[in-house]
């Protein structure tokens, strides 16, 4: 075949009777009979097993290209496959047989429902995640087409394995988060096949179930709630909870939540699902949950004396920290009870501040919406008193923290200077005997809606008690559950019809009639991309106005097109990096340019082919003592916008240039756009320039990483990098705002070729000796 796919000729049977015996010839022509098979038992075990219409939901075609020249086309080997964005591709094998055996098949169509689900970028804890999804449905896959199988191997059938689901370690592969042959390098983009070991096995293991003991010592015992439930869970983890920056924490709570969803809080599939992340090394076994640190470092002149919340009170001596778990303070959902809270002193008096938080939902932290319970708004240095409400929740034992600290509000995880902290059990009840049922929420309405997306919106119910959430029905099949009159629907299709209601309900299980109905219709695939750019290479030097680019209008601050220089000192360019003109974010004005002001560019649609490795490059300069963060952005036409490049802090009064591959966004259109916000004063103007969309050769590009050791006078030095035929691919300098004698680091992706390096010195006199230039090509 080669590597166009454009020229690629399709597979055909005389007879249309498909054996292995007359496509078994030395070309390997089985491959295709195997990836097509595999792709059909993939097309099927989503359908039957989750609903999904194919990859996209939207009954994409599955196309498998086999005989690909992986070597041609920049790999070392043909031991490979891949999915590049649109289509699956399979390598012939060099130490292996062709890369089409069913469990490869399914694992890089995975890459495929990973894309069109939560999107996880590829690299470190992220792209492991996403590596790990794919082991999962090679597993799942596996387990409905041929149960006799290996299921917990990937690629025994081409001369393998490669990867061990049941025992990562086999293959050096980490069987706990940050345990034995955890990767922590760049390479593999940061580890991407070695650490997807924790997930599939947390997969294995939530599947038939183990027990033993992890790297961190920690003993586990797992029962198994089967594979068909633990693939469940798993899909409602990336089709619901889960985005494109999620890492394993993150992975953990979407899984709890999502076995919560499908079985029930307290089930036994949320408790082993719990266990078996507990056994892989991510957080606390079920029920055994452990807190952050909060303390005060000195105690000798301030701390907590009195506690008191409703009927109970503690006193106290000094100390910075005291675990007072032992007693239990016992409150009623959705009541409201009197707090005083009393400092006590060493010898003089002095202003605290207090807070108290309470662990609703039981999963070892204070960070969720409504648990800061009480603050005190402002300083004191007498008894504080106030009033503490219990959001309306589930019953629940579980942790208080009262915190009190000198001069200054605190974080619910903070060690600060002066001051004290107290932890207690606290038991919320519901009350009992509540029998009223909640009234039906009204007013449900949609906005926002996308090719597949929407939000919804309706008035609070209202309950004798309280409240706790409401269940969001999808076509009369309940979809998920919230606490708040907000619910953000992802996952759907384009130019499809659906209907909606909700349910409200209480502590006490108490549900509500439903709301009324309402149907809604997500935009059709070409309504996003108002205008489109298919001819490249494609560039923008805003040289004549914005172009097909658009300023952003739910942000606080435009762009603005300028020349010669922003108008405020210490901050901005003197000049365009290309032409006369360039594109920067005024942050001039408290409460109107700064602090921590948006604004959002964004880029018309860009069609990229699907044999290419696109990318894009531009000019960045980020100068001023109180710098924020420049953000590219990109968006595949029907989905999200998820961050592919960012930078933050002084850069020093040069301009700068950076590439960014968009290879993942191959075979469909993809906006961009830059997503600035300034710093804490007026020196963070951001500015962009020479903005360009190349689609780049098949062999992609290799990050060129120059780490450059100034001399004396940075003021005086810069560089550039030129191809073969003398276009300057990227350029530095100079570097006056830098120190003497310190070290830059610049990375460039480059495509193969020739390129000439030059250093350059300004003032003519040559570079001092105590200059290195080190380059380094990975």
């Amino acid at each position: 075949m080669g590597i166009n796919y454009n020229s690629a000729v399709d597979f055909t049977d005389n007879d249309n009777n498909w054996t292995a015996a007359e496509h078994n010839n030395s070309a390997k022509d089985n491959a295709a009979l195997d990836a097509h098979w595999g792709a059909e038992k993939v097309w099927d075990y989503w359908a039957s097993e989750h609903g999904r219409n194919s990859f996209n939901n939207s009954g994409a075609t599955i196309k498998s290209y086999v005989h690909f020249d992986l070597v041609e086309y920049g790999y070392p080997n043909q031991d490979n496959a891949f999915w590049n964005g649109s289509v699956m591709t399979y390598g012939d094998g060099t130490s292996f047989q062709p890369l089409t055996c069913i469990d490869v098949v399914a694992h890089e169509i995975g890459h495929a429902i990973t894309t069109y689900t939560c999107d996880l970028t590829y690299s470190y804890e992220s792209g492991a995640m996403n590596e790990g999804f794919s082991d999962i449905w090679a597993a799942a896959v596996e387990y409905y087409a041929d149960p006799s199988k290996s299921l917990w191997l990937i690629g025994e059938e081409i001369g393998g394995p490669i990867r061990s689901m049941s025992n990562p370690n086999d293959y050096s592969q980490p069987d706990t988060y940050l345990g034995t042959n955890w990767y922590t390098g760049s390479g593999d983009n940061g580890g991407v096949h070695y650490n997807s070991g924790v997930l599939n096995h947390w997969f294995y293991i939530l599947s038939v179930g183990k027990s033993g003991t992890n790297d961190n010592g920690d003993s586990f015992n797992v029962t198994g709630i089967g594979i068909d439930k633990a693939a469940a869970i798993a899909y409602r983890m990336e089709s619901v909870y889960l985005s494109s920056n999620s890492q394993y924490a993150d992975a953990r709570t979407a899984a709890i939540q999502s076995a919560e969803d499908l079985y029930g809080a307290a089930s036994n599939e949320v408790i082993q699902t719990t266990n078996a992340m507990y056994a892989v090394g991510i957080g606390s076994e079920y029920g055994n949950t452990s807190y952050c640190t909060s303390k005060g470092n000195n105690s000798s002149y301030e701390w907590i004396a009195s506690v008191g919340i409703g009927s109970f009170t503690n006193t106290s001596g000094a100390a910075g920290y005291t675990n007072f778990t032992g007693q239990t303070i016992n409150l009623q959902a959705g009541q409201s009870y009197g707090v005083s809270l009393t400092p006590g002193f060493g010898s003089s008096s002095y202003n605290e501040y207090w807070k108290i938080w309470i662990d609703l939902n039981g999963d070892g932290d204070f960070s969720d919406a409504n648990e800061l319970v009480f603050d005190a708004g402002s300083l004191s240095n007498t008894t504080v008193s106030g009033t503490l409400t219990v959001p309306s929740v589930a019953e629940i034992t579980t942790r208080l923290r009262v915190s009190m600290k000198y001069n200054g509000a605190q974080t619910e995880c903070e060690s600060f200077s002066y001051g004290e902290v107290e932890d207690y059990t606290v038991a919320i009840t519901t009350g009992g005997g509540d029998t009223e049922d909640p009234t039906a929420p009204t007013n449900l309405a949609a906005s926002n809606v996308t090719q597949t997306s929407c939000v919804l919106n309706w008035t609070a119910s209202t309950d004798n008690v309280g409240v706790t959430g409401y269940d969001v029905y999808r076509n009369s099949s309940l979809y998920f559950s919230v606490t708040g009159t907000t619910a953000t629907v992802t996952g759907l299709t384009a130019s499809t019809t659906y209907s909606f209601y909700v349910i409200a309900k209480d502590a006490a299980g108490n549900t509500s009639t439903a709301s009324s109905s309402i149907n809604v219709t997500t935009l059709d695939p070409a309504s996003e991309c108002t205008s489109t750019v298919s001819s490249f290479p494609y560039s923008e030097s805003f040289e004549s106005g914005l172009g097909l680019w658009t300023q952003d209008t739910g942000d606080n601050l435009n762009w603005t097109r300028d020349a010669s220089g922003t108008p405020s000192s210490g901050t901005g360019p003197s000049a365009a990096s290309d032409g006369t003109y360039y594109m920067y974010i005024e942050s001039s004005t408290s409460g109107t340019g700064f602090p921590s002001k948006t604004a959002g560019l964004t880029s018309p649609c860009f069609a990229i082919p699907t044999d290419v490795n696109p990318s894009v490059s531009f000019d960045y300069h980020m100068y001023g003592t109180a710098m924020g963060t420049l953000e590219l952005r990109a968006k595949p036409e029907g989905g999200s916008w998820s961050t592919i490049w960012s930078k933050s802090g002084n850069q020093g009064n040069s301009w700068y240039s950076a590439s960014v591959s968009l290879a993942s966004y191959a075979g469909g259109n993809v906006q961009l756009k830059f997503f600035g916000t300034t710093g804490t004063n007026y020196t963070s103007d951001i500015t962009i320039d020479n903005v360009e969309v190349t689609l780049g050769s098949t062999g992609g590009c290799t990050d060129v990483v120059l780490t450059i050791k100034l001399d004396n006078y940075p003021e005086e030095t810069s560089w550039t990098i030129k191809d073969n035929g003398g276009a300057t691919v990227a350029s530095g300098g100079t570097y006056g705002s830098q120190p003497d004698g310190s070290t830059i680091t610049v990375t460039n992706c480059l495509e193969d070729g020739c390129y000439t390096f030059t250093i350059n010195d300004s003032y003519g006199d040559g570079i001092a000796a105590a200059m290195e230039v080190v380059t380094i090509v990975l």
